[in-house]
């Protein structure tokens, strides 16, 4: 089994691509996260969560196995001969930054992500499902392994905004590195809301600072930061 990675930069581009494709063809916000118990041919069996979008599934089916072995893999193939499914799943909890820090959000993690060929699954048995919305999305990976760390209260945090995507940045331990990055994107910061607040608003390449924030928020991928981020089109 094949667990899938990917960098920062590329996670970017994906959040703000589903959601530009996504509401404006369909105008959803919404996924399904169907929990499962896969019986494999070798007779292991896997309790996984199955990641599906709320257009692409009848609510009222889902309980039963032979819409399941049906629709799943329909829906969730990928290249080749193989579709995904994601090993555990958490909730990381928060304050908004939205909200003067008044208001407790939390986000749903998706991790250990699995490429399984389709036929090994002789057998899909639902256990349960719940509906989130991929309006925002993690811009730096967080794994169940990190929740040593994460659980605690972040000792800084603040929100960042760029001409598509903001972020909201939880710092759970402060180094010279990460003050050094904090520094960067606090003036990337005050840059921009200058120049949108100026008279030649009109004139500058905006999206070159989503690129910016972009290339900062990739250094501090050893670091024990979440970044909450939400794009629009």
């Amino acid at each position: 089994m094949k667990i899938f990675n990917s960098n920062l930069l590329n996670r970017l581009i994906v959040i703000l691509m589903l959601i530009c494709s996504d509401i404006t063809l369909k105008a959803e916000y919404n996924k399904y996260l169907i929990q499962i118990e896969l019986t494999l041919n070798d007779s292991e069996k896997l309790i996984c969560h199955a990641d599906i979008s709320e257009h692409e599934i009848n609510e009222d089916s889902i309980k039963y196995p032979d819409y399941l072995m049906r629709k799943l893999p329909e829906t969730m193939i990928q290249a080749g001969d193989s579709f995904q499914v994601y090993k555990e799943i958490f909730y990381y909890h928060y304050l908004s930054e939205y909200s003067d820090k008044t208001v407790s959000d939390s986000i749903l993690v998706k991790d250990q992500l699995i490429k399984l060929p389709l036929s090994a699954i002789i057998k899909i048995k639902f256990i349960d499902y719940r509906i989130y919305s991929y309006l925002q999305g993690l811009s730096k990976e967080l794994h169940v392994s990190d929740s040593s760390w994460f659980h605690l209260a972040p000792v800084k945090s603040f929100r960042i905004g760029g001409y598509l995507c903001t972020h909201q940045i939880f710092i759970h331990e402060m180094n010279p590195e990460t003050e050094a990055w904090m520094k960067e994107l606090i003036r990337i910061d005050e840059i921009l809301g200058k120049r949108l607040n100026s008279e030649e608003s009109e004139l500058f390449d905006a999206d070159q600072y989503d690129k910016e924030i972009g290339e900062i928020l990739m250094k501090c991928e050893n670091n024990k930061v979440v970044i909450v981020s939400e794009c629009t089109c």
